[in-house]
């Protein structure tokens, strides 16, 4: 994570101590050298942060740490020191006494003011690879009490005549046995600082980021503990929502990042004020840039060489805000055709006009290696296959060759037969020429997520947009989960219940596109079913071809790996049950005549896994509820209220 190779520092941070020289003897030596520091933030790299700038070199104390994540972004100052013996031998100390004894630490309060960091102290006890952490609020009544004593008359003889000894003392038992996810307040008796306990904490270097992230402006630790027990990292997709402020569902994000990852066109649908924006951008903003390959990661991953040490949470190493590879588009009425997503030559300045739905798609053609993010918000408020019907036949145009490369067509731009210029504002302000080529390949590193709501100003979806479609339905509002989540951003989150403990994937997975390899790696069971349902739906014409089916098995494969692990089963029925949601039930609709027969034979299958098409009766409404225990249980009541509409108005459609 944190070696570098040999190579001149950046400019020192202004105010900070001059650093040793190599060759040269030091002013003071360093408290830790470079190897030490690592091992007491090695915890960064294993919670998946990205060090993006280090030393490369001894440094005089303190350490500078600066931290990107959902917070934004932090600076700290951490005064290192080792944990060592007690001092004075076996007729003065405890041999289970420890010292953090400074050698060059704070002796001011005015040194730690007006640098708009917070401070705190660490020690390190490196057989045990253990920290000790005293909030900035420790360390101001330590420096009160130090100047204090500094002002009494002092001895001339003893082990530091004329000044205090410089130390904080901690007890051998509190560094034993610690659990690498705990953070435990340390606990010791003391006359001078009556509630120490609530400003020093015990922890493995793997907890360090969670403490950090737990830090307020006024350097005390807000994280909630009790007994032993200790918050989860924020450092995860769920936990990247809870601290922007948003309440969302495990499952539902499971299921978008799932859908993401088999097939980069998603469509979030339901009623207004749901979070179908907030979820698209809060995941956009997580992975943007973080969708490199392994061994890409690894090459980048070498941190520049500064001063300072600066960590970034997953999501947040190339693009802290997010902007650069995100593009949030509101879709207008009167798209009427490709101009408005994909640019036109304007012939009175002979330039190319270019749009920020293009500015996206050059963006990430450019840095293929990263991930990036289109959002079309109010996607049907004009017909789709007016303006995006290019997108959809180019991207679906995509197959493999015998080599595994990707072959697409182009989406054609213009006619002319050199490149025409264009100006795009760069997220800094500044403005970069780029030249449009007269036919481009989309990307493979873009996913789209259209955001649409269904009433009197909106367009319905075609088939053909469907199918090349997953659909999320954004229905169920849990506002007793958003007042239980209102206290989220202040705090940690609990640690999760059982079966809630979803594998959320640090980085997308890159871009593959589904194949019958796919098809043929599901268990034999979830075929069975697709066939079954297949031959229900087949006599109204609203069975799934082959695209689709390889593209609900990739999803599937993608959304079971996610799942906890107490939750995912052999036969896949819960992934299989959401890919029927997002890939099946969209698709059915039409009036009584055609559909009653086959929606209430898919209700049954539903429930009970078992085909009744040869049944000479159709199976009556009133024999289901939505309460019956069904083996694929949100499928079947989704559909269940779908045969109640059609019962109710002769018409159904998936959008409500």
């Amino acid at each position: 994570m944190m070696s570098a190779n040999a190579a001149p520092a950046a400019d020192d941070e202004p105010g900070s101590p001059v650093p040793v020289d190599d060759g040269a003897p030091a002013a003071k030596a360093p408290t830790l050298v470079l190897e030490g520091l690592q091992s007491i933030l090695s915890g960064f790299e294993e919670n998946g942060f990205v060090c993006l700038t280090a030393p490369d070199r001894n440094y005089n104390n303190p350490t500078y740490v600066d931290v990107r994540d959902p917070k934004g972004e932090r600076r700290f100052t951490i005064w290192v020191f080792k944990i060592e013996g007690g001092g004075g031998g076996p007729t003065v100390r405890s041999p289970t006494e420890r010292r953090i004894q400074e050698s060059n630490g704070p002796e001011t309060i005015a040194a730690m003011a007006g640098d708009g960091r917070i401070h705190l102290l660490v020690g390190y006890e490196n057989n045990e690879d253990v920290l000790c952490v005293f909030d900035q609020r420790y360390i101001t009544d330590w420096i009160e009490n130090y100047q204090a004593n500094l002002a009494l008359p002092k001895p001339s003889t003893g082990p530091h005549p004329g000044k205090p000894s410089p130390s904080r003392h901690v007890h051998q038992s509190q560094l034993l046995g610690l659990d690498a996810n705990t953070i435990r307040p340390y606990v010791r008796d003391a006359a001078v600082f009556p509630d120490r306990k609530a400003r020093n904490y015990i922890m493995k270097p793997t907890m360090l980021p969670q403490f950090l992230g737990a830090v307020e402006a006024n350097g005390t630790y807000a994280g909630a503990l009790t007994g032993d027990a200790s918050p989860t990292t924020a450092t995860d997709i769920v936990g990247y929502c809870k601290a922007n402020g948003y309440h969302f569902d495990p499952d539902l994000i499971a299921r978008y990042v799932a859908s993401l990852s088999a097939k980069p066109f998603v469509i979030l649908a339901g009623i207004s004020g749901t979070g179908k924006s907030k979820l698209a951008e809060l995941v956009a903003e997580f992975y943007a840039g973080a969708g490199r390959t392994a061994g890409a990661a690894t090459a980048a991953a070498a941190p520049t060489p500064s001063r300072t040490y600066t960590f970034a949470a997953p999501g947040l190493a190339s693009n802290p805000a997010g902007t650069a590879s995100v593009a949030l588009v509101p879709v207008r009425p009167d798209w009427l055709d490709n101009k408005s997503v994909l640019g036109f030559v304007n012939p009175i300045t002979d330039q190319y006009e270019s749009t920020a739905t293009l500015d996206i798609i050059l963006r990430a053609a450019a840095s293929p290696a990263d991930r990036h993010f289109l959002i079309l918000d109010e996607m049907n408020l004009a017909k789709v296959e007016h303006y995006f019907s290019d997108w959809l036949a180019c991207t679906e145009s995509r197959r493999y060759r015998p080599d595994g490369t990707i072959h697409q067509q182009g989406v054609p731009l213009h006619r002319r037969g050199t490149p025409i210029s264009t100006s795009m504002p760069a997220t800094d302000g500044t403005v970069t020429k780029f030249d449009i080529p007269a036919s481009l390949l989309l990307p493979t590193n873009l996913a789209v997520t259209g955001t649409v709501n269904v009433d009197e100003s909106t367009h319905g979806f075609s088939p053909k947009v469907l199918d090349r479609a997953m659909v999320i339905e954004f229905d169920d509002v849990d506002l007793d989960g958003l007042r239980d989540d209102a206290g989220a951003t202040a705090a940690p989150a609990p640690a999760p219940a059982p079966g809630t403990d979803y594998r959320f994937p640090p980085t997308l997975p890159d871009f593959r596109l589904a194949t019958s390899a796919d098809y043929a790696a599901m268990p034999d069971p979830v075929h069975d079913h697709l066939v079954a349902i297949n031959r229900i739906l087949e006599k109204p014409r609203l069975h799934v071809g082959y695209r689709a089916a390889t593209e609900m098995a990739l999803f599937m494969g993608v959304y079971n790996a996610i799942l906890p692990e107490a939750d995912v089963d052999d036969e896949w029925l819960v992934a299989l049950d959401a890919a029927l949601l997002q890939k099946v039930l969209p698709r059915v609709g039409g009036n009584r005549v055609r559909l009653e027969r086959a929606l209430a034979l898919l209700c049954h299958y539903l429930r009970d896994l078992t085909d009744l098409s040869g049944a000479t009766v159709p199976p009556d409404r009133k024999a289901y509820a939505a309460t019956d225990n069904a083996k694929l249980g949100r499928s079947y009541r989704r559909a269940l209220e779908m045969w109640d509409t059609l019962i109710e108005f002769g018409y159904v459609s998936f959008f409500k």
